[in-house]
């Protein structure tokens, strides 16, 4: 696997690049991304992201939901945080979080998903928290959807969600899960899934508004 710095990835990706594999990409100062001026079809697939922190963002209300990002099997050692930027989906397909934060802010977002890779039943893996805490809060989400996320350690935090039709959580197993502030207008699923026994491990604050499902 190459190894290319976090200069070097800035380029590329700012260059349209629309497709980054097999690298491990490290990032020796913070690297804050205007996501309107990246490519419309953003796909990574088995990338090592390490070192300070990748930030992706931006400030257009008016932004149209044309712009798809898949994370597949990558690796996340330094903090993510995705503020204010539209996409049309969102999605991480078995992959491994072990970092301290891991952020969705104030984002419009037509799908977002946590899943697992499903192209071949015998060799299914599923997403993987080894550590951080997993925000997702504010802006407008139509759908949440985590399928077999596996949380060793770490946390999942929804908060201040009321443009959220639909939210499911479907055989995964749960460490702490916190939901302050939301309504999930269509239904909210909470099917086949463990927890990790510890002290408040499920909190939920606000209101739900939902066909809830368990």
């Amino acid at each position: 696997m190459k190894t290319i710095s976090g200069e070097e990835f800035k380029i590329k990706i700012l260059s349209k690049l629309k497709s980054f594999n097999d690298l491990t990409i490290n990032i020796e100062n913070e690297i804050i991304l205007q996501t309107q001026s990246l490519n419309i079809e953003l796909t990574f697939k088995n990338i090592i992201f390490k070192g300070d922190s990748l930030i992706f963002h931006d400030r257009d209300p008016e932004a149209p939901f044309n712009r798809f990002c898949i994370f597949e099997n990558c690796t996340f050692l330094c903090n993510i945080h995705f503020s204010s930027s539209t996409f049309k989906y969102l999605k991480f397909i078995s992959c491994k979080i072990k970092n301290q934060f891991f952020q969705i802010t104030s984002c419009k977002i037509k799908n977002l998903s946590f899943e697992e890779n499903n192209e071949k039943i015998n060799k299914i893996l599923p997403t993987i928290v080894e550590s951080g805490y997993l925000k997702i809060s504010d802006g407008k989400i139509e759908t949440i959807d985590f399928e077999n996320i596996i949380f060793n350690n770490g946390s999942l935090s929804i908060s201040n969600l009321n443009q959220t039709k639909s939210f499911s959580i479907t055989r995964s197993t749960l460490n702490t899960v916190i939901f302050s502030h939301c309504t999930f207008n269509d239904y909210f699923h909470y099917i086949g899934n463990k927890v990790v026994l510890n002290s408040n491990n499920f909190l939920g604050i606000g209101t739900l508004v939902a066909l809830v499902s368990y």
